[in-house]
């Protein structure tokens, strides 16, 4: 996969094209994988500002625990971790 992102104007459209690529690859690579060995997960909430920075928190404390928990485990397999906190409206 290739593509070239030419500029300001064309960088929403093509960073839709990179995602729908990368998630293609991704839905590809769960179909090969017997259900026990991965989960999946994806939520559409509502929340006034106060509970969305407290999320925003724990998201950010939690990616913390994983470096630290990460940086000096052996490698024995190659994970990936998905999460996405976009605002709707």
């Amino acid at each position: 996969m290739s593509r070239v992102i030419h500029g300001d104007a064309d960088l929403n459209h093509d960073l839709r094209y990179l995602a729908c690529e990368y998630f293609g690859l991704m839905i590809d690579e769960r179909q090969m994988l017997a259900r026990d060995d991965y989960y999946s997960y994806s939520v559409i909430y509502s929340a006034d500002q106060k509970t969305d920075q407290e999320i925003r928190q724990r998201f950010f404390d939690f990616l913390i625990s994983v470096q630290s928990a990460t940086k000096d485990a052996s490698i024995e397999r190659t994970y990936q971790l998905n999460f996405d906190l976009i605002p709707w409206a």
